[in-house]
């Protein structure tokens, strides 16, 4: 499982906006950067050919890009799966969440 952040963004790619040619692409790159500051968390998890198999994105409850109180939640943004990977990939970053506090 990698973990996205600003250093490897460009290497992992975001999600489900693969090419840099595609306008929404830097304009995403940018927004994703300023979000990261608030404490985005972005999860890839690939095959040993490197195919992604499942994304997971999710953020602190109070800093949901939409409207819910959420605060001392987290809130999944986007949550991509396949090939049935998700379950291993969430109860981690649940658990990982929970010892933090």
């Amino acid at each position: 499982m990698e973990r996205v952040g600003p250093g490897n963004l460009s290497d992992c790619g975001i999600g489900c906006l693969t090419d840099p040619k595609n306008q929404g692409y830097q304009p995403k790159v940018e927004w994703l950067q300023r979000c990261f500051a608030e404490g985005l968390h972005l999860l890839l998890l690939r095959d040993g050919e490197g195919r992604r198999l499942a994304f997971l994105d999710y953020v602190p409850g109070e800093y949901a890009w939409r409207p819910v109180d959420a605060k001392g939640w987290l809130f999944v943004h986007c949550l991509d799966v396949s090939k049935g990977r998700f379950k291993n990939l969430l109860q981690k970053e649940i658990l990982k969440e929970r010892d933090r506090g």
